[in-house]
């Protein structure tokens, strides 16, 4: 079935990570799986392993190496196809990538050669798959609200379930320690249990923790619970059956994730961006220096002998060295907050809220590329008209609000034509003029905001003025 031209613009809702599925400019090709492509969406997962790292992005695992002709240093060398689901966690061995993909189960990726990842295996999981970790030939999936479930990756191309624990917990993350699997559980703390029965799970301790527990890293004796808000805390689990709760350290955002390297670990601590910590002396962690970004929401971490990887969940993949002074570089720049897309040819334009317009090219569906974009504060609408975009942009201080109608003649090179400032929108008063949404025949928008429907003329590209 080939999709109309008419429905071509799509709204998302504002909580879509998605970015785009691209249903536009291609054929339907199931009803249970109709997406072939997508682009953008939050990077929400890291993993390093052999020289290369593996993130998450929206609902497909990208690979990036090292790439001396790229401004960072690393380019992206492979892209999935897209998941049913967002990638949520991502553990890397033995030239396997194992993705915990939320309501997808748990997939299993070749990633012993470059270029794109197949998909060599899955197991769907009675739960959430929030995040995998490995220990030999087994997968351990924090599966959300059915607990940790134990699953044989020996044939990774027949990845089964021998048993599961926690089963009504709230399993966020999972790490492995000998014969033990420790999980984050939300609410409930840490949980551990003994795995050397892999059909067979057994509870052994809990501990209990102050905040949310979503994450866990192990460092020989001590496990490092991400608490959320409570922080982190330091566990002493040399006897697992015993745990001890040695030690908390507030950080000033909400611990997330963390890994470890040495006496050095890096925290994931959402708002406030990379807490790089000494914990030489687990009972006294001692934050030594630190990493935030503008609008940044540091989801998980990854290290790689000098490098810290950054999941962040509205500025895409970051890289963090500490040769650099822990300066933040850009080595994937995403976005997550599609709210509307237009298509007019090969080239789909998102508007991306804060990550303003995005330029993808979609002539070919099943590995769109973005190619161009155009910072606006609050980008909410979009339509197409020849060479020209009409983007309309609420408010906010960065970039002027309201009306923009830009070149894209050449979409790698996006420039402003003409613009109507939010001010011009309406004269009932400060923030009515705010644009909500708009739809367009030909050079004639109809912009929503406070005050009802404007009506712009933008036969002129360079002048567009208000019609009614």
């Amino acid at each position: 079935m080939e999709i109309p031209a008419g429905t071509r613009r799509l709204c998302l809702s504002a909580a879509s990570e998605l970015a785009i599925v691209l249903l536009c400019h291609a054929r339907l090709v199931g009803a249970t799986n109709p997406s072939v492509g997508v682009a953008g969406g939050a990077v929400t997962a890291v993993a390093a392993a052999n020289g290369r790292i593996y993130a998450g992005a929206g609902a497909s695992l990208l690979v990036f190496q090292a790439n001396a002709g790229a401004p960072s240093g690393y380019a992206r060398a492979g892209t999935s196809n897209p998941l049913a689901d967002l990638v949520r966690g991502v553990a890397v061995q033995n030239g396997r990538a194992f993705v915990a993909a939320g309501a997808a189960g748990l997939w299993v990726f070749d990633v012993s050669q470059a270029g794109d990842p197949p998909a060599i295996g899955s197991l769907t999981t009675p739960g959430y798959a929030e995040g995998v970790a490995c220990t030999g030939t087994l997968a351990l999936v924090a599966d959300g609200p059915l607990g940790l479930r134990v699953v044989d990756v020996s044939n990774p191309a027949q990845p089964s379930e021998l048993g599961a624990v926690f089963e009504g917990q709230q399993a966020m993350a999972v790490a492995a320690r000998g014969q033990y699997a420790l999980v984050a559980a939300g609410g409930a703390g840490l949980l551990i249990a003994d795995i050397s029965s892999p059909s067979q799970p057994v509870p052994v301790a809990a501990v209990a923790m102050s905040g949310y527990a979503a994450g866990v890293a192990v460092n020989g004796n001590f496990a490092y619970i991400l608490d959320s808000w409570g922080g982190i805390g330091v566990v002493n689990v040399s006897n697992p059956a015993q745990p001890m709760l040695t030690a908390t350290y507030a950080t000033p955002g909400w611990a997330l994730k963390a890994a470890v390297t040495g006496s050095t670990m890096a925290v994931a601590d959402a708002y406030r961006g990379v807490r790089i910590l000494d914990i030489s002396d687990p009972a006294n962690p001692a934050e030594t220096a630190s990493s935030e970004t503008d609008l940044g929401d540091a989801m998980d971490v990854a290290t790689d002998g000098g490098n810290i990887w950054v999941a962040d969940h509205h500025n895409g993949l970051r890289l963090v060295s500490a040769g650099s002074g822990f300066a933040s570089t850009t080595v994937y720049d995403t976005f997550a907050g599609a709210w509307s897309v237009a298509v007019s040819g090969n080239y789909a334009y998102v508007a991306a809220l804060s990550r303003g317009l995005r330029i993808v090219d979609i002539s070919n569906p099943s590995r769109p590329l973005e190619v161009g974009s155009y910072p606006v504060s609050n980008a909410v609408g979009v339509t197409a008209n020849g060479s020209y975009v009409y983007l309309s942009a609420g408010g906010g201080d960065q970039y002027t609000p309201g009306f923009h109608v830009v070149d894209v003649s050449d979409p790698t090179n996006p420039k402003r034509a003409g613009f109507l400032p939010q001010s011009a929108l309406v004269s009932l008063g400060s923030g009515m003029g705010i644009p909500r949404d708009h739809t367009s025949a030909g050079a004639i928008s109809y912009v929503t905001n406070e005050a009802g429907v404007e009506i712009i003329d933008a036969s002129d590209p360079t002048n567009p003025v208000l019609a009614g």
